[in-house]
């Protein structure tokens, strides 16, 4: 399956940087929103069902799952979902569940029990499909978060699709991730997911509801979401940005400041380490000082102790030579003696 046209292809040598800060599941979901303007899906992210018009209204869908793997495509790499299955069916509710194989960018194989809820909003279909990794036997209850949604927009006429709204959200208690998408009878194709199918911007709309079917949503939170953003839509297109870019500006500006917050703190520690260092150099130094001078003065006293033993050794010196002298002087005087005695 092909590149989508509108996707901006990520340079080769910025690839792997991009690939390593996605390690899971969860992490894919939040590392996919911020670029959301450089990756695309091969297929749209999980799973795209496949069903008639018929079913559809029925909410029996028979969803074909090609065998081959669905994955994450950023320039061509990165394999992401890895399929087991081959066919689902839904049941009265509108809902499929089955097992998955996964694989995080990491390499690492996971399972995970998937469950997809249909969905009809402003007569176009969508899906909710929610899988949680599972370590043990697989969990039957699954809660329902809404983490990314693919929120279509009409006009008053409903003719075509007019805007998209995508909302994340974090669930840090729960390995559960739920991805929200469109799809349609057609067989699944790559779109980028800053633009929809082409088939979704049909001005017939392609499974039109009747005026008594209750608009089926996946909860009342995600219907009030949809309802204010329709009436913020028609009733002033400024404040429109404003709601998607003031959240993003906020979530900038948490994000500054926790960062600010951040390196204030490693500067503290920095210094901290820095006084602490200088005052054991300090410490050191000074027991060093005194070390030296001590060995100063006892070098000062051994080399005064030296010099007066020389000084005395030259006085015993002298004083040996003089009674040296004095030997010689009275041996002579004695041999004088001994002379004047025998010529007597």
């Amino acid at each position: 399956m092909g590149n989508s046209p509108n996707a901006i292809q990520i340079p080769k040598n910025k690839v792997n940087g991009y690939l390593k800060r996605i390690k899971t599941t969860k992490e894919a979901v939040a590392v996919l929103s911020p670029l959301k303007d450089i990756l695309h899906f091969n297929e749209p992210f999980l799973i795209l069902f496949k069903g008639s018009k018929r079913q559809a209204k029925k909410m029996k869908i028979m969803s074909q799952i090609p065998r081959t793997q669905s994955h994450l495509e950023v320039d061509n790499s990165a394999a992401f979902v890895e399929k087991q299955i081959s066919l689902a069916i839904a049941d009265s509710s509108g809902r499929v569940s089955f097992d998955l194989r996964m694989k995080t960018l990491s390499g690492e194989l996971f399972w995970a029990h998937v469950s997809l809820l249909l969905v009809n909003l402003g007569g176009k279909p969508a899906g909710q499909t929610m899988f949680q990794r599972t370590e043990g036997p697989l969990k039957e209850d699954i809660n329902e978060i809404s983490n990314q949604q693919w929120i279509p927009e009409t006009n008053d006429s409903s003719e075509n699709m007019t805007s998209e709204t995508t909302q994340v959200t974090t669930n840090v208690d729960s390995d559960v991730v739920v991805i929200s998408h469109y799809f349609s009878d057609s067989q699944p194709q790559s779109f980028s997911t800053g633009s929809l199918p082409k088939e979704l911007h049909s001005p017939k709309p392609r499974f039109a509801r009747s005026k008594t079917e209750p608009l089926f949503v996946i909860n009342e939170e995600v219907n009030q979401k949809i309802d204010s953003t329709k009436s913020l839509v028609r009733s002033n297109e400024n404040m429109e940005l404003e709601h998607l870019v003031v959240p993003k500006l906020n979530l900038i500006e948490e994000i500054f400041v926790s960062v600010m917050s951040r390196l204030d703190s490693e500067i503290n520690e920095t210094q901290q380490t820095i006084n602490f260092n200088r005052l054991q150099f300090k410490k050191k130094y000074s027991n060093l000082e005194e070390n030296l001078q001590r060995r100063l003065e006892g070098m000062k006293i051994e080399q005064e102790a030296k010099i007066k033993i020389s000084s005395e050794n030259q006085e015993i010196k002298n004083v040996c030579k003089n009674i040296q002298q004095m030997v010689q002087e009275m041996q002579k005087i004695s041999d004088k003696i001994s002379e004047k005695i025998s010529v007597k």
